[in-house]
């Protein structure tokens, strides 16, 4: 169940964001036609400013589901809090992460070149990954911390 759950959010992520990209870009550019599938019809009332901002808004959102799909499966396979509490210390350290490195990057150089190495870092979060590394940690831990006794 958790992993269907993991697939079906990660498909309606990259559905919903390749729709987005692929309607600003048309708006943008006026160069080619595209129609937005029947149940996006909503995204044909933003211009391409709206659309660019709301994508925040589906980042911030998808980090929040994942964040929660990482804690129940963490609770599913290991049912200790620590663990639900190092998922929690994770996905804040790795946010911070992202900012230092958008502030750092943009003291230095401008918006353009902070943007991609932050976008990489929200990307690792916004998917599975994080939870992909984290489970065999916390088991091999946990097995570990029982072998001992």
């Amino acid at each position: 169940m958790i992993v269907l759950a993991f697939i079906c959010t990660g498909f309606l992520r990259d559905f919903l964001f390749v729709n987005i990209n692929y309607r600003a870009g048309q708006l943008y550019y006026k160069t080619f036609d595209f129609k937005l599938p029947p149940t996006l019809s909503f995204l044909e009332q933003f211009n391409p400013t709206s659309l660019y901002y709301l994508k925040y808004i589906f980042t911030f959102s998808f980090i929040l589901i994942y964040f929660l799909l990482t804690c129940w499966a963490t609770q599913i396979f290991l049912k200790e809090k620590k663990y639900l509490q190092w998922v929690w210390m994770s996905y804040l350290m790795i946010i911070l992460a992202a900012v230092f490195t958008m502030f750092s990057t943009y003291i230095f150089f401008d918006f353009k070149t902070a943007y991609f190495p932050t976008r990489k870092v929200i990307e690792f979060i916004e998917s599975p990954l994080l939870c992909m590394i984290l489970l065999p940690i916390f088991y091999f831990h946990k097995k570990n911390n029982y072998a001992k006794g």
